[in-house]
C-alpha cells in the first residue's frame, strides 16, 4: 500500500491510495450489465423454468429489482443464448 494515483492500483499487487481526498476519483458502472451476469452466474447449471415466486423475489431482493423486472431479464438472457 502506497501514496499515489488511483491509476496506479494493480489487482493483488499495489494499493494506491491519494494524497487528497480530492484526489479520489469515480468510474460509472453499468448496473443493468452487473445485475445480468450476477443472475447468469447465480442461476448456472438450473433450469430458468423450475424458479417459482420466492425463488424470483430472493433474486430481486438480492439485485434491488423487482421480481417481475427480474424475469424481464431473465428472458432476455435467455433469448440471447
Amino acid at each position: 500500500m502506497r501514496t499515489g494515483s488511483r491509476d496506479e492500483n494493480v489487482p493483488g499487487a499495489v494499493i494506491a491510495v491519494p494524497d487528497d481526498p480530492g484526489a479520489l476519483g469515480v468510474e460509472e458502472v453499468d448496473l443493468e450489465s452487473l445485475r445480468a451476469s450476477y443472475l447468469r452466474q447465480a442461476l448456472k447449471g438450473r433450469d430458468v423454468g423450475d424458479l417459482d415466486r420466492a425463488d424470483l423475489e430472493f433474486l430481486a431482493d438480492e439485485t434491488r429489482l423487482s421480481a417481475d423486472a427480474v424475469a424481464e431479464i431473465l428472458e432476455k438472457e435467455l433469448a440471447g443464448t
